[in-house]
């Protein structure tokens, strides 16, 4: 590069090739960064839309629990709201065991007042699993995201009820709904 000012303070000469210099460089650096920006957002929308085909990540969206059991079947769901993942806790308080479907996206936390050996796992469809639980016991479950609705059903000619503690963190505070579930579907929010 040639010096535009022949005569004069050195440091004008040098400003003036650094104004030059960043000049010519501009459109390049603009295209380049709206290249980057581009890349960027496709890569994002390619992770969600993926995470959403396989089940990893669902929308707020309703949620129906389905309950089967041989025999009259009581039930407690502890549910933490208020937040973008949540616990869920299903305690089935019989002598017999019970079987539970519930989203395939949900993975086990913890199992309590049983051995984890008598819980057992089927293999997952596309969008859900059915649990078998063991008798008068609890297993707990991390949800990666809050349901906009939920609805249980009582797919066995036996009675179910469901005791519902919803804990809304949120707003600080807890309540407790006591659901008898028919075979239609009863909505619980």
């Amino acid at each position: 590069m040639v010096p535009l000012c022949i005569i004069g303070n050195k440091n004008l000469c040098e400003y003036d090739l650094l104004v030059i210099s960043s000049k010519s460089q501009r459109p390049a650096l603009h295209q380049g960064m709206v290249f980057l920006t581009t890349a960027l957002l496709f890569l994002a929308a390619s992770v969600v839309l993926l995470r959403l085909h396989n089940g990893m990540m669902t929308p707020a969206s309703p949620l129906t629990i389905t309950f089967e059991h041989a025999r009259p079947l009581t039930v407690t769901m502890a549910v933490t709201r208020g937040g973008t993942r949540g616990i869920v806790d299903v305690r089935q308080t019989t002598e017999s065991g019970a079987h539970v479907t519930l989203p395939s996206s949900w993975t086990l936390r913890e199992m309590r007042g049983g051995s984890v050996d008598r819980l057992r796992k089927d293999h997952p469809t596309h969008t859900t699993t059915r649990w078998s639980l063991p008798p008068e016991a609890t297993a707990s479950f991390w949800i990666p995201e809050q349901p906009s609705h939920l609805a249980l059903r009582n797919a066995s000619a036996s009675r179910l009820e469901v005791i519902v503690r919803s804990i809304d963190l949120e707003k600080n505070q807890a309540t407790e709904e006591h659901v008898f579930v028919t075979e239609t579907l009863q909505e619980i929010w």
